[in-house]
């Protein structure tokens, strides 16, 4: 695509839009996961599971405490580290890893 941006009309806005209408409704569900990005579910006792996973990743509520404490502190209860950065994904990692990863210092 060039740098340049282009104005559309109205007409070719609505063309677009119907092209890309149609191009989603042909498209297969496994498509739609994929171009999404995937479907994140969270049930009961799990803090959150890809759907397209092999295995689903359950957390006990004290591991689900654990993590929040990371993510509202920034210290891992369980090792009593700073941890990097207060992210769900750091804080996760962190705790997956057995408090080896995203050590701050």
């Amino acid at each position: 695509m060039s740098e340049e941006k282009k104005n559309l009309t109205d007409e070719e806005r609505k063309e677009l839009k119907e092209g890309l209408k149609k191009k989603i409704d042909e498209m297969s569900d496994d498509e739609l996961d994929k171009v999404a990005g995937g479907g994140f579910i969270v049930n009961e006792g799990e803090i959150g599971t890809y759907i397209d996973q092999q295995k689903p990743i359950a957390y006990s509520e004290d591991d689900i405490k654990n993590i929040m404490s990371i993510m509202s502190t920034g210290v891992c209860p369980k090792c009593n580290n700073k941890v990097s950065d207060k992210s769900y994904n750091i804080a996760v990692g962190h705790y997956v890893s057995g408090c080896k990863e995203y050590i701050d210092g």
